[in-house]
Parts: structure tokens; C-alpha cells; sequence
């Protein structure tokens, strides 16, 4: 709804008041029948609104309410509103919302030659957010894991007790450089994971919510319209007709948008730039109608024009949100019998063999100072040395693990 606002008035917070009276059911007042003949002249299609209102039969006598014994709808409402005065001379603007302002880059670029026209827009809108959270198969009720659902080595994050809140584990994740999401427990328990290759998987239990944490998100559209020849083609001459869908008599206002342009240039401009656009309508008062319906009949009408546009479009849309790496972490298991996940390790890290149970990634220096080791390494033989080992037990086998320090 468009309203017409008194030179000067500008306020921060303010009520606006309206009042509105059907016609469904009967005319208001005699005021009516010259607003809807109005509206008729205009391109509208005024029996839309109000049935025999451009009867020649019909007057205040027979349709008004009141009179005909019948009364319309009213309806009365106010709303909160700001108006922020423009610069000198502009139009003051009410603003009922404020919206949240995310980085953005918009370009529009045209190149217009003259009589046999090609016209060419492009328009990139990238949006820029901070590193934020997003669930991990769903979220609740899951708690975080490392490449599957029973990987959950208490090397990949670091646990804080009694955190009151969730949003005081999200800080906690914030201020961690290294962190890479959280899980926390409606107990109070906060995780925050570090692991190297993020969270990968999760594992369902009751009260407990997984969250990943994203470095930024980059989301990139590009269309370009091009349209060689004549820009637009007149729809049944075009001068002094106004455009209309199936039949002359076809002109719901959901076929348009509805603007001012003061120029028929203006009004083409305006529909090269938007994607469904299929032609315009353009009147002498700058009446500016851009049509996403297929423009297949006309209607006549003194001042207006009507003019069909094809455009070919190319639509390219690319996101990317980093995804964690594949590869299992320093130390952790990387293999083994009925072993499901990754089989690489970060970089600096080898898969080593253990026995057909366990297989590790650790550090190649520490491969060639343990011959048995190396014996067991992929493409290395059965090796039974145990000779400075602890074992423990994993699954229904044997199997050793190798520590940082290059202790087991």
C-alpha cells in the first residue's frame, strides 16, 4: 500500500492509523463510481472489485450501502511506524521493520547500441556472514563424533562442566581458534571440538545437541540477459494498447508488478533486469507495468503501449561453506578388520598397520626409529615384534597404540 506523506513530518516512533470500507457486498458511497470508472481507464479490470459497477443501470440508488438495506466490511487498524526524513528535496520514507544489513555487492552493467539494439545486464550478489553454527543431522538430540558414528576420542575436543547455557558453549567455541563445533548436554556439559577433521558424524542420544562451526559462507548468483535485434516486439501494433492475458478481457494484477517510469526506456529498463519479465505496459502518465505473464492479447486504451520481451538467461549460483578434511586425525585410527571410515591421515601422518585389528596414523619419523613398526606399515610384512609395547584390547582382537611421545 502506497501513502502520500506531509512535507516535513519525520518521526522515530509514531502510530499510523487507517480506515478501510469494502465493496464487496455494496458501493460506500456515490464517490465509488467515479473511483472504480477511474480505475477501469486505467488498464484495471474494476468488476473484478466491485460486480456491475460500469453497469449504465447502476447508481447510489440501488447499490450504495444503507440504502439497499445491506452494509460492507470496515475494517479499522493502526501500526508502530518510523519516517526518516530524505535529503532536500526527496520524499520522506515510513519504515514499519528493521532489517538485519548483511555485506553485499551488487553490479548492474548495460551496454545499449542504437536501431538494431543488444542489451546486456549482468548482476552478481554475493552476501558475506560470519563463521556461524548449523546442526549436523538435525541436531538434537545427537552427540558429535569424529569420521563415524563410534569415533569419539577424547583427543578431538576439550570438555567444560556446568556451563549454564548454550550460548555460553557457543562463546566458548568463538574464542577457541581451533574450534571446529560443540556438543553440549542439557546437563551442562560443553565440548568444544577441535578435531582436524571436524565433526563428521554423529550418534543419536536424548538430550544432547550437536552444532558444526562454519568458517564464512560465500553464496554467488551471476544472470545475464542478452536480447540482439529489437528489443521488444508491439503486441497488435503496440501504440494505444494495453496489455492483457488469454483475452482482451484478462488483466488480473497478478500478471504485473506495478511502478513509475517516467520514460518507455525507463519502463524497458526495468524489465531487462528482472528474470520473468515477458513484456510491459507504459502509459503516458508513467504507469509502468512489468509483466511475468505471457502477454496474448490486447485490449485498446489512448495513451498506453504494450510491448513483449523474450530474453535468453544464463543462471549461474555457486555456494561454498568449508568442508572438513576426510582424513582421520594425528594418532587416530585409521583401520582395521570391519574398520568403516577414512583410511588417509592428515598431512604428516602415515596409516600404519598394526595388526589386522588396528591400524594408526602417526608420524613417519617415528616408522623408521621402530623397525617392528615398519615391519607393519602398508606394504611392510606380518612383524611380531611387541618389545616396548602395551596393548589393548579393541573389539575381539589385540592391538597396539602408538602415543605422541613415540611411547605405546
Amino acid at each position: 500500500m502506497r501513502y502520500k506523506i506531509p512535507d516535513g513530518l519525520s518521526c522515530s516512533h509514531c502510530t499510523l492509523q487507517w480506515y478501510w470500507a469494502t465493496a464487496n457486498s455494496c458501493v460506500y458511497d456515490g464517490d465509488y463510481f467515479l473511483y472504480f470508472r477511474n480505475l477501469q481507464s486505467l488498464g484495471w479490470d474494476a468488476e473484478k472489485w466491485s460486480t456491475h459497477i460500469l453497469e449504465d443501470w447502476a447508481t447510489c440508488e440501488n447499490m450504495c450501502c444503507g440504502v439497499t438495506g445491506t452494509f460492507g466490511e470496515e475494517f479499522w487498524n493502526c501500526a508502530d511506524i518510523a519516517v526518516l526524513a530524505t535529503d532536500e528535496g526527496g520524499t520522506s520514507t515510513a519504515q514499519t521493520t528493521a532489517q538485519p544489513v548483511v555485506s553485499a555487492t551488487t553490479t548492474a552493467a548495460t551496454t545499449t547500441t542504437t536501431a538494431r539494439t543488444t542489451e546486456t545486464t549482468t548482476t552478481t550478489s554475493t552476501e558475506s556472514e560470519r563463521a556461524s553454527f548449523e546442526t549436523i543431522d538435525g541436531g538434537e538430540g545427537r552427540v558429535c563424533r569424529g569420521s563415524n558414528s563410534g569415533d569419539n576420542s577424547a583427543s578431538y575436543y576439550d570438555v567444560s562442566f556446568g556451563v549454564p547455557t548454550l550460548d555460553a558453549c557457543k562463546s566458548k567455541c568463538v574464542s577457541s581458534p581451533s574450534c571446529k563445533g560443540i556438543e553440549y548436554a542439557q546437563s551442562g556439559r560443553c565440548e568444544v571440538w577441535t578435531r582436524d577433521g571436524g565433526i563428521q558424524a554423529t550418534a543419536s542420544a536424548s538430550g544432547y545437541l550437536c552444532l558444526r562451526y562454519g568458517t564464512p559462507t560465500t553464496t554467488t548468483t551471476t544472470t545475464t540477459y542478452q536480447r540482439g535485434g529489437a528489443e521488444f516486439q508491439p503486441v497488435d501494433g503496440g501504440e494505444g494498447r494495453a496489455c492483457r492475458g488469454s483475452n482482451a478481457r484478462d488483466n488480473s494484477a497478478s500478471y504485473y508488478s506495478v511502478s513509475v517510469m517516467a520514460t518507455i526506456d525507463d519502463c524497458k529498463s526495468k524489465c531487462v533486469k528482472e528474470a520473468s519479465c515477458k513484456g510491459i505496459e507504459h502509459s503516458s502518465a508513467g504507469r509502468c507495468e512489468v509483466w511475468t505473464r505471457d502477454i496474448q492479447a490486447t485490449a485498446p486504451l489512448s495513451g498506453y503501449s504494450c510491448f513483449s520481451f523474450t530474453a535468453s538467461a544464463t543462471t549461474t549460483t555457486t555456494s561454498s561453506f568449508t568442508s572438513p578434511s576426510p582424513c582421520v586425525a594425528a594418532w587416530g585410527k585409521c583401520g582395521g578388520n570391519g574398520w568403516d571410515g577414512p583410511t588417509c591421515c592428515v598431512t604428516g601422518y602415515s596409516c600404519v598397520r598394526e595388526s589386522q585389528w588396528y591400524s594408526q596414523c602417526v608420524l613417519p619419523s617415528l616408522i623408521d626409529k621402530s623397525p617392528s613398526m615398519a615391519d607393519n606399515s602398508p606394504g611392510g610384512g606380518e612383524g611380531h615384534s611387541h618389545v616396548g609395547r602395551r596393548r589393548r584390547r579393541t573389539g575381539g582382537g589385540m592391538s597396539r597404540s602408538l602415543l605422541p611421545d613415540g611411547s605405546v
